[in-house]
């Protein structure tokens, strides 16, 4: 089993952001921010993941050894997390105003999106195998074999001082990360009105978009072939390879309509109606089994993201919303002020299937 292991990372930022009042009806906000999302490390060391590409250069075209990286260094670290931010309102008049806004946000990296899955006890010593008729036969493995059978007959001899693994001699079987993955980000924007209908009543009208950008993506490579029982890669199990080559947009229209607290009542009704189209998941989450892509390139390694294109299973395109609350007129004493019933209530409609 693996045993106890402690990943730390660090984030840290700055920004800049003031309010500039331009006229009596037009004020500007604007700010502009610098994060950094440091590499983790994990306390013993014991952090593997493979150099070059997911098989550590050791592809069907190079076999022969497997690279990984420093412990220290699993990926390259990203300097790249400007995001700049504006935003307006403007009133048309006493009772109109019109706001807008557009921002680029930064996102840390999920630890539990990869970079759990490379913690192993030793180089050389597999967490997990997925082994095709090749290596059951190269490792003496059969079924019902128990992982303390297994564990050994897999494992191999890796030299830490260059952390390579000769291929030959060990099966591998572990997630990898993409050794130059960035941050993933997304462009958010809005632009609505609001108008003051009566002296407690206020209608907001608002379109809401945003594009995400460099989303997490963690198919399974090196897939089995289901007629041959064979993978692409030899002494390489089935395992899952995280980039962050997903994407999504999101598109909607927002309204509502608010009564502001006065004489013992206050309500709020809000209709959203939305679209959003994903290729993977859409999120900064991870290992969706069943969502793996299913059409896959000639040499089995790759998934063409573009046949994967579709609604996330977290995407409702109606959403109604309302909540209210209602001060009782009990009269006047000490306990029969101040009661108050409230009450929320939604409706959406259901996830894609």
């Amino acid at each position: 089993a693996l045993e106890e292991f402690e990943i730390r990372s660090y984030d840290f930022g700055f920004f800049v952001q003031d309010d500039l009042r331009l006229n009596s009806d037009l004020m500007l906000n604007l700010g502009i921010r610098w994060d950094y999302s440091g590499v983790p490390k994990e306390r013993d060391r014991r952090y593997y993941n493979r150099a070059f590409n997911q098989f550590g250069g050791a592809d069907s075209a190079n076999p022969g050894v497997v690279q990984y990286r420093d412990p220290d260094n699993v990926y390259e670290p990203y300097y790249g997390m400007i995001s700049p931010r504006v935003g307006f309102a403007y009133s048309l008049n006493e009772k109109t105003v019109i706001r807008g806004g557009a921002g680029v946000f930064f996102q840390p990296f999920n630890l539990f999106a990869g970079p759990v899955e490379i913690v192993q006890n030793s180089l050389g010593e597999p967490v997990e195998a997925e082994l095709d008729e090749a290596a059951l036969a190269q490792f003496g493995v059969s079924y019902p074999d128990p992982s303390s059978v297994v564990r050994p007959l897999v494992s191999g001899e890796c030299d830490l001082s260059t952390y390579t693994c000769p291929q030959a001699d060990v099966f591998i079987s572990d997630s990898s990360l993409d050794i130059n993955r960035k941050n993933p980000y997304s462009l958010q924007w809005s632009l609505g009105f609001s108008r003051q209908l009566t002296d407690t009543i206020a209608w907001d009208l608002s379109y809401v978009g945003n594009k995400g950008d460099r989303l997490t993506y963690s198919p399974e490579s090196n897939r089995q072939d289901r007629f041959t029982g064979l993978s692409p890669v030899a002494n390489f199990g089935t395992f899952r390879h995280y980039t962050q080559e997903d994407s999504s947009t999101y598109h909607s229209l927002q309204t509502s309509l608010r009564r502001r607290f006065q004489n013992g009542l206050g309500f709020g009704l809000h209709y959203t109606y939305a679209s959003n189209l994903t290729y993977f998941r859409g999120e900064f989450t991870c290992c969706g089994a069943d969502e793996q892509p299913q059409v896959f390139s000639a040499d089995g390694l790759t998934s063409p993201l573009g046949n994967n294109r579709g609604m996330p299973e977290y995407y409702n395109r109606h959403r109604l919303f309302a909540d209210a609350i209602w001060e009782l007129p009990l009269g006047e004493g000490l306990f029969k002020e101040g009661w108050l019933i409230g009450g929320l209530f939604e409706i959406r409609s259901g996830s894609s299937l």
